[in-house]
């Protein structure tokens, strides 16, 4: 149950190294691959997570899709190369086929969690179905005790494989040895840094301020 981490990965990002590891988790149930286009449907810290496992195995097109600009900004500042998409402001799935060449990705991954319904915008994980090429994969992780209302005709019609993910599974080692190569940017998913006293407070934060919060750490010594 012990990994041991080298003198190479600060105490700052092993606290992380369970966060990130959801990443690398989700990538190994979906089967990511080289050259595989990607989609991230929602840009929490999990998101962020799969984004930074997504990019050690694949340099092809990924994508992320949230409503809130804040944590697109965060990714997209992290990882220059992808896209991001406002699902308010854009029609997610025809902007990810217009960035596929009209194909669509071959997985997608749902990260929102607990959804709230917006006119004009599709459930996440009907977005993803939409989204994938045929036979691709969706892959969802959002804990959502809400039903996820979609039209199984749409992931038949594709002969798509829809597959969860939920925290890791061995995968502390693969998200330790990156850390080591230098592969992942943990700081990237780090907005604040607190003094134990203010556990309450930051769950607070991340309740009622989500556009400025995104993974908040506790700090035990000076």
């Amino acid at each position: 149950m012990l990994y041991k981490v080298t003198d190479r990965i600060s105490d700052r990002h092993a606290a992380l190294v369970e966060v990130l590891s959801i990443g690398f988790h989700a990538c190994n149930r979906a089967k990511v691959c080289t050259g595989d286009r990607i989609v991230i449907w929602g840009a929490g810290k999990v998101g962020q997570s799969i984004l930074q496992a997504v990019r050690t195995k694949t340099q092809n097109t990924v994508i992320m899709v949230d409503i809130l600009d804040e944590r697109l900004e965060l990714a997209k500042k992290a990882y220059t190369d992808i896209h991001v998409i406002n699902a308010i402001r854009t029609n997610a799935v025809e902007k990810i086929k217009e960035l596929t060449g009209g194909e669509g990705v071959d997985i997608a991954f749902e990260a929102v969690g607990h959804t709230k319904e917006i006119p004009g915008v599709l459930n996440p994980v009907r977005g993803c179905i939409q989204a994938i090429r045929g036979a691709g994969t969706v892959c969802v992780l959002g804990l959502s005790s809400e039903p996820s209302p979609i039209v199984m005709k749409e992931l038949i019609w594709k002969e798509g494989m829809i597959l969860t993910s939920r925290v890791s599974h061995g995968e502390f080692a693969e998200t330790i040895d990156n850390m080591n190569r230098g592969t992942l940017k943990p700081d990237a998913i780090v907005t604040d840094v607190l003094h134990p006293s203010k556990t309450q407070e930051a769950f607070e934060m991340l309740e009622n301020e989500p556009h400025k919060h995104l993974k908040i750490m506790l700090k035990f010594s000076e």
